[in-house]
């Protein structure tokens, strides 16, 4: 039985954001196929494999997993891997900030990490900037230790291969960093950023 509580606010200029928490056998469906509606933790596994299948060939998405120390895996093997990954770092934006969809079944995705209710401009950021991917709103992460347990990411120091957590933890992560502050320089802390 679905146990659901829905909260609506709206937003300056009249646009409403419903949001519904709670437990559900299956997602509510949208009403027309452009609403957008925000994602349940329940539904996350849904708006996960729309990231899992738009990114399935994406170099960066596999750099982590398409390892010489990999070589042998199937290619089922990686599949489960890169979506695990996508499942953590969607959950871990569910827990932290918004998850949006359009569609009936997640045809578009947007990930973004805020405290509180969104604002007009946050609500159009995602829906114009980008149908799929996960944004970062100024001076905010999802790397606290609380997130990193609840999301699942931590199972990538253990999920990962040798090679893959090098990659991942000691070059992906830096560079990222790094390249963001030294490209931004004093905007750095304003910025949006992709994931």
């Amino acid at each position: 039985m679905d146990q659901l509580k829905t909260t609506t606010t709206t937003l300056a200029g009249g646009i409403t954001i419903e949001s519904k928490s709670g437990t559900m056998s299956t997602p509510p469906p949208a009403t027309t196929a452009n609403d957008v509606r925000i994602v349940t933790k329940a539904e996350y596994r849904g708006a996960a494999l729309c990231l899992a299948e738009a990114f399935v060939s994406d170099d960066v998405a596999r750099y982590f997993i398409d390892t010489p120390d990999r070589a042998h895996w199937t290619d089922a093997e990686k599949w489960d891997l890169h979506l695990s990954i996508m499942e953590y770092v969607v959950y871990a934006h569910c827990l932290k900030g918004l998850v949006t969809t359009v569609g009936p079944n997640y045809d578009c995705v947007a990930l973004c990490s805020i405290n509180g209710v969104p604002t007009r401009a946050d609500v159009f950021n995602e829906l114009t900037m980008a149908k799929l991917g996960c944004r970062m709103p100024p001076g905010k992460n999802m790397d606290d230790w609380c997130t990193i347990l609840r999301s699942g990411l931590w199972r990538l120091k253990y999920r990962l291969s040798a090679e893959g957590k090098q990659r991942f933890f000691h070059e992906f992560l830096p560079l990222l960093h790094d390249t963001k502050h030294n490209v931004l320089a004093e905007r750095d802390a304003d910025s949006w950023y992709l994931v």
